[in-house]
């Protein structure tokens, strides 16, 4: 399967590439063959529209948190 691919199997091929696409961890081609998938594919793109929804969720759940600290997102390295 490439990232123009759709997958339709049951193991959560489409959603997985949507949340590595909404976190930005894939390689500069494959993000960038995803980015013209979401413009072509109104499904995918409503796959990453959810995820970066879930991911700005927790990433202000995670800001209020004061037992997160400094381990937390967004954290010095």
């Amino acid at each position: 399967m490439s990232a123009m691919e759709p997958d339709r199997s049951d193991d959560g091929g489409d959603d997985f590439l949507a949340a590595e696409f909404a976190l930005g961890v894939l390689p500069g081609v494959e993000l960038a063959a995803l980015a013209r998938r979401a413009e072509m594919d109104p499904a995918f793109a409503r796959a990453v529209a959810d995820w970066e929804e879930r991911l700005v969720r927790r990433r202000m759940i995670w800001n209020r948190r004061p037992d997160f600290g400094r381990e937390g997102p967004g954290a010095p390295v």
